[in-house]
């Protein structure tokens, strides 16, 4: 059974301030209201090993400071092999896609995207989360 959407807790690791905004914005129309934001990769690696395991969906950019999305995907599936990750990026070059769906990404969102999309694509991945 789906858990319900205001229950989960989502990491988005963005550090476009418009991006990060329209994806909280999109995320809490579909009833999601746990939501965290880091523009550094760093700083959203550090709040999900501190979290104990409790974001149940991370949204990240492909491309950020510090730590790239791939390097931050890989460090979490060290730990995490099943919570949903998301890539956001912009959709050019098949080695990252090979190299992101090697290091177990769930899926991507190509930018640019509409509102519409982006919620379409991650309601089908949270119907997929089970509850706890």
């Amino acid at each position: 059974m789906p858990k319900n959407l205001s229950e989960l807790n989502v990491i988005i690791a963005d550090d476009e301030a418009d991006i990060c905004s329209m994806v909280k914005f999109a995320l809490q129309a579909l009833g999601i209201s746990k939501i965290y934001a880091a523009a550094d990769g760093q700083v959203a690696w550090e709040q999900f090993r501190e979290s104990g395991d409790k974001f149940d969906l991370i949204i990240s950019d492909w491309m950020r400071p510090e730590m790239s999305g791939l390097d931050f995907l890989q460090r979490v599936r060290e730990h995490d092999t099943k919570v949903p990750f998301v890539m956001l990026k912009i959709m050019n070059g098949k080695d990252h896609i090979a190299k992101a769906a090697e290091s177990g990404v769930t899926g991507f969102i190509g930018k640019p995207f509409t509102l519409a999309d982006f919620q379409r694509h991650i309601r089908r991945i949270t119907d997929r989360i089970e509850a706890v």
